[in-house]
């Protein structure tokens, strides 16, 4: 992995993935639904874990949402911005500026979680995930190498590729336009 088109590519694959587990979960495929949680853990660090798999029996409140939202079309992660970091220990680190997964209102496109790409043995991962934290709208680190723990300590991007532009909320449209 050496050039954003690369993480950007990663991402959007990790994205889909995410969305066909939860298409899968409201479906009850749960076979395939623990199948494609395992391909998704295999992309991220060890202690970081995006999903869970799901286990049979489901409790009441578990059904009760996959009952209410199976008509309801899964809609994808949006990623906002890609920026590339010098980083002692992995070379280099991508931080992937996102909504939420199955983000719910449409009107307001919120910044809501962060997440760090490297190279790891010859592959790409999601090493690290932040997030931000209500009250004082400052980046907290969410799990995954314990190294990246200090989002502030990663400096200066050496290049930022900005995709879209979240929407309807100030803090995320200035955490969009900063050089980081």
């Amino acid at each position: 992995m050496k050039q954003l088109s690369d993480v950007r590519t990663f991402f959007r694959d990790f994205i889909r993935l995410e969305q066909r587990i939860e298409e899968t979960l409201r479906k009850r495929s749960l076979f395939e639904h623990n199948r494609l949680v395992k391909e998704l853990l295999s992309l991220c660090h060890a202690g970081l874990a995006p999903a869970s798999e799901a286990n049979e029996p489901f409790s009441p409140v578990t059904e009760m949402i996959i009952e209410s939202n199976k008509a309801i079309p899964v809609t994808l992660r949006l990623l906002y911005k890609i920026a590339e970091y010098d980083n002692a220990a992995y070379t280099k680190v991508w931080l992937c500026y996102t909504s939420a997964a199955d983000p719910i209102d449409s009107e307001v496109l919120l910044l809501t979680e962060c997440f760090a790409v490297a190279e790891t043995g010859g592959e790409p991962k999601i090493v690290a995930r932040y997030s931000p934290d209500e009250a004082t709208k400052r980046w907290q680190f969410a799990g995954g190498d314990k190294s990246l723990e200090d989002y502030y300590s990663l400096g200066t991007p050496a290049e930022v590729k900005r995709i879209l532009s979240p929407a309807g909320d100030k803090w995320s449209i200035e955490e969009y336009t900063k050089n980081s």
